[in-house]
């Protein structure tokens, strides 16, 4: 699977649904699916990353407070 096509207010293409699965054994590289539907969303490794661009540019924005954006992002408050 490619990258992610991802905005802040994401959603499987497929159905909708904005909530992700998760397998018990995590890393990078494991699968993640869509809830709803199923279907495959990407690798974790790719979905984290863009996720954390997604929070960063919302911070610079202003539109996140960046106390609340998660313990693994380093910034300056």
């Amino acid at each position: 699977m490619s990258g992610f096509a991802l905005t802040s207010n994401y959603a499987c293409e497929t159905c909708d649904c904005s909530a992700i699965m998760l397998p018990e054994a995590l890393n990078d590289h494991s699968l993640v699916r869509c809830s709803g539907c199923g279907a495959e969303l990407g690798e974790w490794g790719a979905f984290k990353a863009m996720t954390r661009r997604i929070i960063m540019d919302e911070v610079e924005r202003g539109t996140c407070d960046p106390r609340s954006a998660g313990v693994d992002m380093a910034m300056k408050i």
